[in-house]
């Protein structure tokens, strides 16, 4: 489980694992960070069993149901108004890698309405794309962006087996009203993250300077989830070994 703490306006830094108490002139420790952590509120899904079975019985699933052999299932997610999780049946992909991104980027294509998402905000990342079983299992893994910012935990995986797409899973990835302008700069960020933090930069290692990030939200009750832009910026203290991350906003 992540931790956070929360120090003021919306600036929220992670603990990561591995801390030791190592204080540093002025005498600020990771125990004096430590203790500001508080949990970072989890997603929470919103179950719907009216919104599931209207789905399942609309006649576009149905058709392409169908039209795939008949064996599927949808886990509908009503954060993000599509499937969760379609598995059960077998399409015809490849069981050569070096032909799996673009194989997935078709399918992507001519199925953009159940899938929910277009090409062109998916980043295929090879590193997870990787085989296993002696090879006869390979995931097609894609980040979600939106206009080029990353979301925290968005991601779209299709599972091949023996050649076969077998299932796809994904998470987060929701196509509503979202702001990727930050009101402030990276420098900004930074420094405000750092002042509430209680250090200065020549106290710190800056391990990742501040990047923008969209962070997947909960909204009203029964609503589809949202994205809170915000700079990411990790580091850790001299002589430290913890790693932070603070969310600045």
């Amino acid at each position: 489980m992540r931790k956070l703490f929360v120090i003021a306006s919306a600036i929220v830094v992670f603990l990561g694992v591995g801390r030791t108490a190592s204080a540093i002139e002025p005498r600020i420790s990771e125990q004096a960070l430590d203790a500001k952590v508080v949990v970072l509120p989890a997603l929470k899904s919103n179950l719907d069993n009216a919104k599931i079975n209207l789905y399942l019985a609309n006649p576009l699933w149905s058709t392409w149901n169908l039209g795939h052999g008949g064996n599927w299932t949808a886990q509908f997610d009503t954060l993000t108004n599509h499937p969760r999780r379609v598995y059960g049946g077998a399409i015809s992909w490849t069981k050569n890698p070096n032909q799996l991104e673009q194989t997935a980027r078709s399918f992507i294509d001519n199925n953009q309405w159940v899938l929910g998402v277009a090409n062109s905000r998916l980043t295929y990342v090879p590193m997870a794309s990787t085989a296993v079983k002696s090879g006869r299992v390979m995931y097609a893994a894609f980040d979600y962006k939106i206009n080029n910012v990353p979301v925290e935990a968005a991601r779209l995986v299709f599972a091949v087996n023996n050649g076969n797409m077998i299932y796809w899973h994904s998470a987060n990835i929701a196509d509503v009203p979202t702001i990727t302008t930050p009101a402030l700069s990276a420098s900004t960020a930074l420094n405000a993250a750092l002042t509430h933090a209680g250090v200065l930069q020549s106290q710190t290692n800056i391990v990742k300077q501040p990047t923008l990030k969209l962070l997947p939200r909960n909204g009203l009750l029964g609503a589809l989830l949202k994205y809170q832009l915000a700079y990411e910026v990790i580091f850790r203290l001299d002589g430290g070994r913890s790693t932070w991350v603070a969310h600045v906003d």
